[in-house]
C-alpha cells in the first residue's frame, strides 16, 4: 500500500477559496482519474498558529498511478495553486509506503 501525501499550508484570508477549489475541483478530479481512496485531513495543534494546515492523502496498491498523479495532476495543481495564492501558500508532496508490522 502506498500513500501520496500532499501537505498544504493555507493563510486564513485564502482558506474559503482554497477549500472550495480542493473539494469541488481537485478531489473530484483525482477520484475520477486516479483513485477513489482519497481523504482530506486538517492538522490540529495545541499551539496557536496563524494558518490552516491540511493533508490530502491518496492511497493505492498500484505504483502505476504514482507517476501520472505526481507528474501531471499534482504538478498542474501546484502551478494553479501558486497562481491563485502566490506567496501566501505552501505545499509539498511525499510518497509513503506502508510497512507491515
Amino acid at each position: 500500500m502506498y500513500t501520496i501525501n500532499t501537505t498544504f499550508v493555507v493563510e486564513p484570508a485564502n482558506h474559503a477559496q482554497w477549500y472550495d477549489f480542493v473539494t469541488t475541483k481537485l478531489i473530484p478530479h483525482i477520484v475520477a482519474t486516479h483513485s477513489e481512496n482519497v481523504s482530506l485531513h486538517r492538522l490540529l495543534s495545541d499551539q496557536q498558529v496563524e494558518h490552516y494546515t491540511y493533508s490530502l492523502q491518496i492511497a493505492t496498491d498500484s505504483l502505476a498511478i504514482l507517476s501520472p498523479l505526481q507528474n501531471q495532476t499534482l504538478t498542474e495543481y501546484a502551478t494553479t495553486y501558486a497562481q491563485m495564492f502566490q506567496s501566501e501558500a505552501l505545499l509539498f508532496t511525499s510518497v509513503l509506503k506502508k510497512i507491515q508490522l
